[in-house]
């Protein structure tokens, strides 16, 4: 399938393009003046969600997920093992250093690049929700390695965010339907 995109001629199958391109075949048609972006019309491939990137998305979001959670919890294990609680700038800045923060600051910093990562290829509105399940993998470190009393409010909301995350994770990393885009106007 080949479309015909602002900046030229692009096969969506290859790219995974199909935002704003008119179909050089006969649906929508020539001259309707309506652009399509995975509406009724697209063609199956872009409405369905592969096996392939499904995997994609489960294992970036795992990634994501896990990077978040264990370097949240080995900045808050090296802070917490301080020998004295820092009291100004500079004991602040030799913080960074210690094994367990400067451990956590490296995984933040590959959480940061697989979400960018991630979010090249799925919505925001997959992703956000997906990986909010890290909320969940935080307050289990939080009790099981910290030793973190968890009140009922709090499991109360870390389920909420369970049940949001499986239905949000049972869908597709794309948004299925689009409305038709009017063409702009004429210069």
């Amino acid at each position: 399938f080949f479309f015909q995109a602002e900046d030229g001629i692009r096969d969506v199958a290859v790219t995974g393009v199909q935002t704003c391109a008119l179909p050089i075949c006969d649906e929508p048609g020539p001259g309707t003046g309506v652009r399509f972006a995975g509406g009724d019309n697209a063609p199956p491939h872009i409405l369905r969600m592969s096996p392939r990137s499904r995997l994609k998305s489960l294992i970036f979001a795992a990634v994501v997920i896990l990077t978040n959670a264990i370097g949240n919890f080995c900045i808050a294990w090296g802070m917490k093992h301080l020998a004295s609680e820092p009291a100004s700038v500079l004991d602040f800045l030799r913080v960074l250093f210690t094994p367990w923060v400067a451990s956590g600051i490296v995984l933040l910093i590959c959480w940061l690049l697989s979400r960018m990562m991630f979010l090249s290829f799925a919505d925001l509105s997959y992703m956000l929700p997906i990986t909010a399940f890290g909320y969940v993998v935080n307050a289990l470190f939080g009790l099981a390695f910290l030793g973190e009393q968890i009140s009922a409010r709090r499991w109360g909301g870390t389920l909420l965010i369970v049940a949001g995350t499986l239905l949000v994770g049972s869908g597709s990393a794309h948004t299925e339907e689009h409305a038709p885009v009017e063409e702009a106007a004429a210069k």
